[in-house]
């Protein structure tokens, strides 16, 4: 029995109101290849669904490379969750199976806290 892990973002701006920001649940995405090898082709499926496999959160464009751990990363089994300080600069990115394309969001400075709740799904 196969089980995967869905992903949905809640994004806490003060204590008392949840702001919810869920990645979309899939996309369908166009890649190309940069370079071929002899006697290969290159195809692209567009029918291909990726579908959300995890989000992470960085301190600023996350060209930048600055992505932020979990605060609770050494904790087995629960979900992650991050704390900011207000005027942080924080984006949220949203990653998908079998594909290098993410989704991107800047979020409000206001942000205080984040937690991701993992859905388990069994197939």
């Amino acid at each position: 029995m196969k089980s995967f892990f869905i992903a949905t973002a809640f994004l806490y701006v003060i204590p008392s109101f949840a702001a919810k920001y869920p990645c979309p649940k899939e996309i369908k995405a166009k890649q190309t290849l940069s370079g071929i090898k002899k006697n290969w082709q290159a195809w692209n499926d567009l029918q291909a669904v990726h579908v959300l496999k995890a989000v992470d959160f960085y301190s600023s464009h996350p060209k930048q490379m600055a992505q932020l751990a979990p605060d609770n990363k050494d904790v087995p089994d629960q979900d992650p969750f991050w704390t900011f300080v207000p005027k942080d600069e924080i984006w949220q990115v949203c990653l998908y199976q079998d594909t290098s394309v993410r989704l991107i969001k800047k979020l409000g400075k206001t942000l205080k806290r984040c937690e991701v709740k993992y859905n388990k799904i069994s197939k």
